[in-house]
């Protein structure tokens, strides 16, 4: 999931065969922006760059957040939102630092639910 790069880091969301070149990056502090309109203004955004890939870091997020209509947007629309909080990200990089491979569960089991 996670791949080193000159540049950094870049997630490769191919290991759930979503054809993704590129994916949109959002930050969002709280995670009372995260509402069905916000989810809505997420997928037309993906439209605009041409992706099915979202990631949405929430500093204080839950994967409970949207979740019915997250999977409705994956199966209805193809559009793949996944939203990690900051524990999350430090769990992807700390599993990333240990095994240097692209097996990171959590990301999987997300994909998963939204399947």
């Amino acid at each position: 999931m996670l791949n080193e790069s000159r540049a950094g880091f870049f997630f490769d969301f191919s290991v759930f065969e979503i054809p993704a070149e590129k994916i949109l990056v959002n930050i969002v502090m709280s995670s009372s922006h995260i509402n069905e309109n916000y989810l809505e203004s997420l997928t037309q955004e993906m439209d605009v760059i041409k992706t099915s890939v979202c990631l949405l870091a929430c500093c204080e997020a839950t994967n409970e957040l949207q979740k019915e209509k997250i999977k409705a947007l994956a199966k209805s629309k193809g559009k793949y939102i996944f939203i990690i909080n900051s524990v999350a990200i430090n769990g992807i990089l700390d599993e990333y630092y240990k095994i240097g491979e692209q097996h990171f569960s959590m990301l999987r089991d997300k994909f998963k639910e939204l399947n």
